[in-house]
């Protein structure tokens, strides 16, 4: 990116123009040393993978490749060293989304659960509809931080920011690990009315249908919220569901 003066030595490199020799020697290093990491990663030598990455971040810094070799660490379940490099992206650029959602996934992973939370909590106040951030704020809250009323109104703004079947279903599941199964059964209807191909928000249903079934005191009432809740529903969906209904019931004939 600096100017070249009268007198210099350049070379010509495709796809970049003239350039430095003294850049060129200092991209070719980087680039062996990218190779180098990758090849540590594929051998599952994840100590010499980080050593090559931070000698080539040492020589020449980019937000594009931190964040390639972060993911890399990330995946290899190294978060420390990941975490290492999601630090040194946020420091020149604190408000990157994609950085600081690894960040926060790799602090759950962690056990760092007030930290993480702290920043997803940050993203969605610079994004308010971040679906992605606002789905693993609800799901710290219910199965690390185990406080599930702190995720029902996260879930209600999901379903109010967004109608795709998918986060309805995601939030079906989240509500019913919070033990609101009706509402986990209508949302896996809405769901399925936009798509009855979903066959884990049929089976989802048949599991929460059946759960609810079991908290009723008589065969008639299971029988009111079976009938209460099928709709437009398959012929195996049904007989499954008459077979759990009599197995309750206990008439096994």
């Amino acid at each position: 990116g600096d100017p070249v003066r009268i007198g210099e030595k350049v070379e010509w490199r495709k796809g970049i123009g003239v350039r430095h020799i003294s850049c060129g020697k200092k991209a070719d290093q980087v680039e062996e040393l990218k190779e180098k990491s990758f090849e540590a990663i594929l051998h599952g030598n994840v100590d010499a993978s980080r050593g090559f990455a931070q000698m080539a971040l040492n020589i020449q810094t980019n937000e594009k490749e931190l964040y390639n070799l972060a993911q890399s660490l990330f995946d290899n379940l190294d978060f420390e060293g990941a975490i290492i490099l999601y630090d040194k992206i946020l420091k020149k650029n604190p408000n990157h989304i994609g950085t600081l959602m690894s960040k926060a996934a790799a602090l759950r992973y962690r056990g760092k659960y007030k930290k993480s939370m702290r920043i997803y909590n940050k993203i969605i106040k610079i994004q308010p509809k971040h679906i992605d951030a606002l789905s693993c704020q609800a799901y710290m809250y219910i199965y690390r931080i185990k406080e599930h009323k702190k995720a029902i109104p996260i879930l209600k703004k999901i379903l109010k920011i967004s109608s795709k079947p998918d986060d309805i279903v995601d939030c079906a599941h989240k509500f019913a690990a919070c033990g609101e199964y009706e509402l986990a059964i209508k949302l896996a209807n809405q769901a399925l009315d936009k798509n009855p191909d979903i066959i884990a928000a049929r089976m989802s249903k048949l599991y929460w249908l059946s759960s609810l079934m079991q908290e009723q005191k008589t065969e008639k009432d299971a029988l009111a919220i079976i009938n209460k809740y099928l709709k437009n529903d398959p012929k195996f969906f049904v007989y499954l569901l008459k077979y759990r209904f009599y197995v309750r019931a206990e008439k096994n004939d």
